[in-house]
């Protein structure tokens, strides 16, 4: 997973949100899946999962509370299918190690 490049990043945000807000990337994500975004958002973290249908999407989630949201951290977290083949993500390890799935095998 560490050897695709871009798969992950991380971005300061710094202002407040209020609930509910929908909260939008400045980056582009590089491929298609679903993204894990956690951010530190009034002190603690918080996490959710977006689906991105192709390249060059921002992420786009709705805030779970309000309070300032210090930074999100993003990485590709599981494959839909334009997510490239060649990539392995977290759940395609989890699939073949634990449940003997192989990878593509949803």
């Amino acid at each position: 997973m560490l050897n695709n490049p871009d798969n992950w990043k991380r971005e300061e945000v710094g202002r407040e949100v209020k609930e509910g807000e929908a909260c939008t990337t400045q980056f582009k994500t590089p491929y298609a899946g679903e993204w894990k975004v956690v951010g530190r958002l009034a002190g603690r973290y918080v996490h959710t999962r977006v689906k991105i249908a192709k390249a060059g999407e921002p992420i786009v989630f709705r805030s779970p509370s309000a309070g300032t949201l210090d930074y999100i951290l993003a990485y590709l977290w599981d494959r839909t299918d334009g997510t490239p083949r060649l990539f392995w993500t977290p759940m395609d390890v989890h699939r073949e190690a634990i449940e003997g799935r192989p990878r593509g095998g949803q």
